[in-house]
């Protein structure tokens, strides 16, 4: 699975940081969206091995991150799901 994001409303890094769990595995930990992509307005795509569950379903949970003093509302531009 390919999760997309893409910070268009803050503009340095530092800003907004949350976690993403996938089948209540932690993923990304306190995750920086434009510290990750090398600046705002830009895109970054990170990749995980996932299985579905038996009714073929995949669980992801986007959480606040733990850094105080931030807006740590999780956002998510896309999610892409690849059968390998």
């Amino acid at each position: 699975m390919r999760l997309h994001f893409a910070e268009i409303y803050y503009t340095t890094a530092g800003q907004r940081y949350f976690n993403v769990l996938i089948n209540d595995i932690p993923v990304l930990t306190n995750f920086d969206k434009v510290a990750a992509a090398g600046g705002a307005f830009k895109a970054v795509v990170r990749e995980f091995a996932a299985n579905a569950n038996a009714a073929g379903q995949l669980d992801i949970h986007f959480t606040q991150g733990t850094v105080s003093g931030v807006d740590g509302n999780p956002t998510v531009s896309a999610v892409e799901v690849l059968d390998q």
